[in-house]
């Protein structure tokens, strides 16, 4: 598990893909070892992949919430995780207010 406190991704980035490549270049000699990469500062919900890694996006807190795409959720929520045996996580999407719209809410209980 590794929770990084950034936005890393390539349409929405607060760091360069420069930048991105040399994180990858330390995170790939653990690749086998990590389920997915949490980040946040940006305020939506996503899930991506990007160069082999899923990568959540939870910024569901604080100021105003933004889905650029309509690939993201736009929604106040806070996330959950426990280990579900020794090779599972398990994620849980909670909003804070509301239902999670149809499309997410496969989200209210995934295993990773």
């Amino acid at each position: 598990l590794l929770w990084l406190g950034r936005n890393y991704q390539r349409y929405q980035s607060h760091i360069e893909y420069k930048e991105w490549l040399k994180l990858r270049k330390i995170l790939d000699e653990f690749k086998n070892r990590i389920i997915c990469i949490f980040c946040g500062h940006t305020h939506l919900f996503a899930d991506n992949r990007l160069d082999g890694y899923r990568i959540f996006i939870s910024g569901g807190a604080g100021a105003q919430l933004f889905a650029p795409r309509g690939q993201e959720l736009a929604i106040y929520h806070c996330i959950r995780l426990g280990l579900s045996g020794r090779d599972s996580l398990r994620f849980e999407l909670i909003p804070i207010f509301g239902k999670i719209p149809a499309k997410w809410r496969k989200y209210r209980n995934l295993r990773l």
